[in-house]
């Protein structure tokens, strides 16, 4: 089961206007960062180009490279234009009065996204543009491996004050699915976790002493 995605877009729409209109501390952690979009495309390396497609819709074009690349472009333009408003004065030596309009100022937003395809998998990635941004992806802030005797991730570390230790993950715990999608290696577990807002509470499966709970946890900044 993979969590859906947002389409392209949507994201770079609602991005731009946000970063335009909402000040910085209105939505505190939550601000669309070019960051952002960078995490977006780095949890569809190695995906599927048809997963792809099927979250982000038919791309405006594509074109065959002589390497034997399959090139998808992705591109997404929006405009966001300013009230306008008038202010009228009244000048008491000449007896007029004059009026002056503001606003009415149009922006212009756009992201062009270029994803590489080889054997049906995502490789590479490039974008340009003044709205390629994204909210950041959050984080658990542990370690872990896979044990081939059993299913999920094995909890090896969890970094003091970090949003799994916040969660009361702990060392032997096994995680074996984020928000509803199976995780069986450290890098599905990433990758999963990267598909989520930072400031969104997620579910995460968890096995402990054989016996398995949920818990949920709100994601957070990666610590550095």
């Amino acid at each position: 089961m993979t969590a859906p995605r947002t389409p392209l877009t949507a994201l770079v729409a609602v991005a731009a206007l946000l970063t335009l209109l909402v000040p910085t501390s209105a939505h505190a952690g939550r601000k669309p960062t070019v960051e952002g979009y960078r995490q977006v495309l780095r949890t569809w390396e190695g995906s599927r180009a048809d997963d792809l497609i099927r979250s982000w819709g038919v791309p405006q074009s594509t074109f065959d490279t002589p390497g034997g690349a399959r090139i998808l472009i992705y591109q997404s333009s929006s405009s966001y234009t300013t009230p306008t408003y008038s202010v009228s004065s009244y000048n008491d030596f000449t007896g007029t009065v004059t009026t002056n309009r503001y606003g009415g100022h149009t922006y212009r937003f756009s992201c062009t996204t270029e994803v590489e395809v080889r054997g049906g998998l995502i490789v590479h990635w490039r974008f340009e543009g003044n709205a390629c941004t994204a909210d950041e992806r959050g984080h658990l802030d542990l370690t872990g491996y896979a044990d081939p005797h059993q299913e999920g991730v094995v909890v090896m570390e969890v970094e003091r004050r970090g949003t799994a230790h916040r969660a009361r993950i702990r060392p032997g715990d096994v995680v074996t699915a984020v928000a509803g999608e199976p995780v069986t290696t450290p890098e599905e577990l990433d990758a999963a976790v990267f598909r989520h807002f930072v400031g969104k509470t997620i579910k995460l499966e968890v096995m402990r002493d054989g016996d398995s709970r949920t818990v949920r946890v709100r994601l957070r900044h990666k610590r550095e």
